[in-house]
């Protein structure tokens, strides 16, 4: 779902909510959210994840939400940060986070899963801006990623910054190993190779096990 300024006032309008109360539940100023209504910048981060939940995108009970477990458990996920190609931050979770209500896929019910929201385009034959992507840490649980699965993959570079972003994880007959980014985009089409010796430190962080759906 793209959270453009037609998109926020139809979102407000339906919940029957002025702009002021509209922005309190959100967590901003008056101001602030006036200006993304009118098209002057847009929500982002924990922001665009609570106008999310308001309009009812991540509602469990809702199809927005692929693969979902039909009639099974709730439980509050929290979304930690942001995965963005070209972007590099000092830090890839948020200061602040939040949490959203989520039904798991079957069989997932009890795996620990953390929320990230996807920006720009660079997986987007898969995931949108705006969708978004719950990932089981590798680091913490000691698992491994296949080949094909999807991945959070993060660079860090020589002045100590981080990259966070989705691959597919590919292992080739010979044994080498590349993470592609699956985008329709030509600047993000080349995959990268996952080895040691580059010049900035690649790690898969994570494997993608469910997604909310967003509109291309």
């Amino acid at each position: 779902m793209e959270l453009d300024g037609k998109t926020l006032k139809r979102i407000r309008e339906e919940l029957r909510l002025t702009q002021a109360q509209f922005a309190d539940k959100i967590g901003v100023s008056q101001g602030r959210y006036s200006k993304w209504e009118r098209g002057e910048n847009a929500p982002a981060g924990k922001h665009a994840v609570r106008i999310l939940e308001l309009s009812g995108a991540l509602n469990p009970s809702s199809p927005n939400l692929v693969p979902m477990g039909a009639g099974g458990p709730v439980k509050q996920v929290r979304i930690v940060g942001e995965l963005q190609a070209g972007v590099w931050r000092e830090a890839v979770e948020w200061a602040d986070e939040v949490s959203v209500p989520v039904t798991p896929p079957p069989g997932l019910e009890n795996c620990y899963v953390e929320g990230f929201m996807v920006k720009g385009d660079s997986m987007n034959k898969y995931y949108h801006d705006g969708t978004l992507v719950f990932v089981e840490p590798t680091i913490s649980t000691g698992k491994r990623p296949k080949s094909g699965q999807h991945v959070l993959v993060q660079r860090r570079n020589k002045n100590g910054l981080y990259e966070a972003t989705l691959k597919e994880y590919v292992v080739n007959e010979d044994g080498t190993r590349w993470l592609w980014p699956r985008s329709h985009h030509p600047e993000h089409q080349a995959p990268v190779a996952y080895n040691d010796g580059v010049a900035e430190e690649v790690t898969i962080t994570g494997i993608v096990r469910f997604f909310t759906a967003s509109a291309p």
